[in-house]
């Protein structure tokens, strides 16, 4: 949204004549920032019901500008929420009235395209899949990749719930992840300088990592969702070792 004055002084030099440029806008991965205006109409007869259709249709990164030639009838204040709002709900849905405002393209050349990002995830416990799987299904995430490899799988990352594991001796973790948590705490030792239970300086070995299988899914998730899913993944996985990655240049994760 950082060209809307641009943009808005390139569509009134289109439509010189025209009396106002209404608009509404709604951006951010949850929607959460969003301006209306109703250059010069009455207060709340524009931008408001633009903005309250972006709303209604769960849109973001999205901007409407509807623009009027006045006609010489005065349509009231109800009769201007009514234009605004019909003109935005043409455009989102893609309509083409008896007046020609056709939306998807048309009308100021508004175009709605659902943006998506990559996410990955990458873990050693198998008993995770369905839990996985369940969450992407909860987001109505597309799956892209379905994976059994054989991967260097060298030490602990991400959030892996550290606080709970100290807490319950690790019971609940899986054979193979409490493994990966003895070599951890051989490795840091009483010290911290990376010596082993005995006192020895760690091989190289142990600080390379192991060949295992590792599971990899890979899903397709709308740009709005895509944290939501990441943290249900951290919130159900807990005590395990899952390893994340946002595909996409535009997001930070």
């Amino acid at each position: 949204m950082c060209n809307l004055k641009n943009y808005l002084t390139s569509l009134r030099s289109v439509h010189p004549r025209a009396t106002h440029h209404c608009y509404a806008y709604r951006y951010g991965t949850r929607g959460q920032c969003s301006r209306a205006n109703d250059d010069g109409e009455p207060s709340g007869s524009a931008g408001a019901p633009i903005l309250n259709q972006l709303l209604s249709a769960d849109v973001t990164n999205v901007l409407v500008v509807v623009v009027r030639y006045y006609g010489g009838t005065k349509l009231g204040v109800s009769g201007l929420i009514k234009a605004y709002k019909d003109s935005t709900k043409c455009i989102i849905e893609g309509d083409v009235n008896k007046d020609g405002i056709q939306g998807m393209g048309g009308c100021g050349g508004v175009v709605l395209e659902e943006q998506c990002v990559d996410v990955e995830f990458k873990f050693l416990n198998m008993d995770l899949q369905n839990v996985v799987f369940s969450a992407i299904g909860r987001y109505n995430g597309e799956i892209l990749q379905f994976d059994l490899v054989d991967e260097i799988w060298a030490g602990i990352e991400g959030d892996d719930g550290d606080d709970d594991d100290d807490d319950d001796g690790g019971e609940n973790l899986s054979k193979r992840d409490r493994k990966k948590l003895a070599k951890l705490s051989r490795k840091e030792g009483n010290d911290g300088v990376g010596r082993g239970i005995d006192g020895n300086q760690d091989s190289e070995e142990r600080d390379e990592g192991e060949m295992e299988i590792v599971t990899v899914i890979k899903t397709k998730i709308k740009l709005q969702f895509y944290q939501d899913l990441i943290q249900q993944i951290k919130n159900d996985t807990i005590h395990d070792i899952v390893k994340i990655t946002v595909k996409d240049d535009s997001i930070d994760e």
